[in-house]
Parts: C-alpha cells; sequence; structure tokens
C-alpha cells in the first residue's frame, strides 16, 4: 500500500500506479521480500521516507524533511546501502534552491517552468 500510495501521489494515476505495484510484485528480486532478511524493514522505512519527502501533504516543511530524515537514518542502521537515501533529502534541497533563485530572477517563468519539469523528472525517477 505504500508504494502505490507514493507512486499516486508522485503521478496523480491510478494505472501508473497499480503497474508499479505489479511490477514490484512480479520481480525476482521480491523474494527477498518473504524471507527472513532485513530488505522488507529497510524498504518499508524507505518508503516512509519517500512519502514524507514527496507525499502531497507537504505542510511542516522543514519539519517534515527532519522527519523523512531521521527515517532515512533508520534505513541505514538497517542496511549500509541506506546510506544512498541521502541523496533524496538532498535533491529536495536543491530543488527549493533553485525554485529560490529562480523567483528571485527577473525571467522567472520560463525559469521556473523549466525546474519544475526537472521536478518532475526526478519524481518519476523516484518510482523507478
Amino acid at each position: 500500500m505504500l508504494l502505490y500510495r507514493l507512486a499516486y501521489q508522485l503521478t496523480g494515476d491510478v494505472h501508473e500506479s497499480v503497474v508499479s505495484v505489479y511490477i514490484y510484485c512480479l520481480s525476482p528480486a521480491s523474494i527477498f521480500f518473504s524471507a527472513l532478511y532485513s530488505e522488507p524493514f529497510y524498504f518499508h522505512l524507505t518508503l516512509t521516507g519517500l512519502l514524507l519527502l514527496f507525499g502531497t501533504e507537504r505542510q511542516g516543511g522543514r519539519e517534515r524533511e527532519l522527519a523523512a530524515a531521521g527515517v532515512f537514518a533508520l534505513a541505514f542502521l538497517t542496511r549500509a546501502n541506506g546510506l544512498l537515501n541521502l541523496g533524496y533529502v538532498l535533491w529536495v534541497l536543491v530543488a527549493e534552491a533553485a525554485v529560490r533563485e529562480v523567483k528571485d530572477d527577473e525571467r522567472g517563468s520560463r525559469w521556473l517552468a523549466l525546474e519544475e519539469s526537472w521536478g518532475g523528472f526526478g519524481r518519476k525517477v523516484c518510482i523507478i
């Protein structure tokens, strides 16, 4: 359900969300999620952190980002590759800085549209 919810919040498309869940379930690597292993807990923490960062309920700003960083830290304690989740937090911080810089720029709308298209690209990559 977390994967579906994250995919739906990022794409807004029910079909894409369902397909992403099917791909996840039918993946050969899903055998690790049914074994007594740390992978399911790590995946749950990673999805929770991503929902905090990229979910539509973005009220709270920095508090949500700090909560996501805390969840990602727990994911890192679960598996060493959890350190890579730091990239999601850095993505959000860089994107916010770019938006702030663009809004201060005189060329505003054209550059803001460019950043929004790259932001959408980042959200799609996040699902994959």
